[in-house]
């Protein structure tokens, strides 16, 4: 089992209610297309693509996504919104291109079932800036994930 971070956006779009009511992880950019029909060409898109490719090929059904956001950039305090479990393949799913008036495309989908926390989980540093990251077991980001995942800390 690995553990990724996963962003819910730069905070204009929100993608929170998208992930939780639709039980599923998205990211881009996917006006290329499928992955999977599109290899070289997201190879050729520099960290955009070895990002999707990350999403596409590694992540395994069973892996643990942590939704986080930044909280407070000077003091690197990340806020955990969610953890889930990946339930299902990758997916290019269409029907997320231009999502809100800010027309994200996050075309890239994972099936995740999420466990939200009963209370606001604030940790310091473990975090990236960068949206899809796969972490050690040892970032402070995991450690939570697990005593949720666990029941150590409540979720809904």
């Amino acid at each position: 089992m690995k553990y990724w971070q996963i962003g819910i956006g730069d905070g204009q779009v929100d993608m929170l209610e998208i992930f939780l009511k639709l039980k599923l992880a998205l990211i881009g950019p996917g006006r290329i297309g499928d992955y999977f029909d599109n290899q070289q060409a997201y190879i050729n898109k520099g960290i955009d693509g070895k990002i999707i490719k990350r999403f596409a090929e590694d992540v395994q059904i069973g892996d643990v996504f942590v939704l986080k956001h930044i909280e407070n950039p000077q003091s690197k305090t990340w806020r955990i919104f969610a953890v889930g479990k990946v339930a299902g393949p990758y997916r290019y799913e269409p029907i997320f291109d231009k999502v809100d008036q800010y027309e994200w495309d996050v075309q890239h989908c994972r099936r995740v079932l999420w466990s939200i926390p009963k209370k606001t989980i604030i940790v310091q540093n473990g975090g990236a800036p960068i949206r899809f990251q796969r972490m050690d077991t040892d970032n402070p980001l995991v450690r939570n994930a697990i005593d949720i995942l666990n029941g150590k800390i409540a979720a809904i």
